[in-house]
């Protein structure tokens, strides 16, 4: 019953009693009584038990056999399918899991089915889901021709007309490049290139974040020289959002020991001094805030020919610490 009711805190307390209770059952126990009322939850007419039961799939798939594995499987994949889009959010919040407690052998086409399915739905709340399962499912094998299967919907997400689903893809770009770190360079980072330039300010700002950590996957010349073009468009005047500004001045200094004092001198202090002089406080204070970053790598010598002239002349502006006398 507690499955069944509406406040969210109430169904997850019961769902996590529930999975502690099939730890402690045995396999006979599972297949017989828990695998029962997984059918039961699941064929509920209220969708707040459909719901509840996607939690339970990882805790009954280890402890069955193949058979009892199959039923519930069946069962899972056709809550994917639910004509409710909170369960089928439900049942993409918990693909990676299921996927995680199966034999890696079996794992295969039914489930790359329910991932691509999902990663395509209509309903935003659902697909905003599919970079959490492509990492889920990338970190399962690392084969060509299953992270193959998986990259396009990666793809797909960072180029998907809602930017809450972009958002994911910027968010987690680090983790991905992880999983998928033979494909970085080629699948992974030019898709990130892109999303510095998406149409909506959070996706922008989530992106610049990210970008210390993006570059730590391929620190080349060449990488840096693809990066600039678009950290130029994040600098004031051509970006308008003194937010994207202020999450670019926060992270750019952490390049400077990944591409070192060279590239730094030659490619990064553009960026710099860009951003010192950008009209907005909050910027400003958030590239000082790391400057400590610059001087280990490129020296104070070059700092101060570079940078300390402009932090010399904001020193002699009253307003420039938040714009009042």
């Amino acid at each position: 019953d507690l499955c069944n009711v509406e406040e969210i805190s109430v169904r997850e307390s019961a769902t996590k009693a529930l999975r502690s209770l099939a730890e402690q059952m045995s396999p006979e126990q599972v297949s017989r009584h828990f695998c029962s009322l997984i059918a039961r939850l699941a064929s509920h007419d209220w969708y707040t038990s459909r719901i509840s039961v996607c939690s339970l799939f990882s805790a009954a798939l280890p402890k069955v056999g193949q058979a009892k594995q199959d039923d519930l499987l069946k069962t899972y994949f056709r809550l994917c399918s639910d004509d409710t889009p909170m369960v089928r959010r439900q049942a993409a919040n918990v693909l990676g899991s299921v996927a995680e407690v199966l034999d890696q052998n079996v794992v295969g086409d039914e489930l790359l089915q329910a991932f691509e399915k999902l990663a395509t739905e209509e309903q935003d709340s659902v697909r905003i889901l599919a970079i959490k399962n492509c990492i889920a499912l990338g970190r399962l094998k690392d084969s060509p021709d299953w992270q193959g299967q998986i990259i396009p919907v990666m793809k797909a997400c960072a180029e998907d007309k809602s930017w809450r689903v972009r958002y994911m893809m910027a968010d987690n770009v680090q983790e991905l490049c992880d999983v998928f770190r033979s494909k970085a360079t080629s699948a992974v980072l030019p898709l990130y290139l892109r999303l510095l330039s998406d149409q909506e300010v959070e996706v922008r700002m989530i992106a610049a974040a990210r970008i210390a950590a993006v570059s730590a996957f391929n620190p080349t010349k060449e990488f840096l020289e693809a990066l600039v073009p678009a950290m130029e468009k994040l600098t004031f005047p051509r970006e308008h959002s003194n937010h994207v500004r202020a999450s670019l001045a926060g992270s750019v200094l952490g390049l400077t020991p990944i591409f070192g004092s060279k590239l730094t001198v030659d490619y990064l202090v553009n960026i710099f001094l860009f951003l010192i002089r950008d009209e907005s406080p909050e910027v400003r204070l958030r590239l000082i805030g790391t400057l400590g970053e610059l001087s280990s790598v490129v020296g104070v010598d070059i700092l101060s020919q570079s940078l300390l002239p402009s932090i010399k002349e904001l020193g002699k502006d009253r307003q420039w610490r938040g714009g009042a006398p």
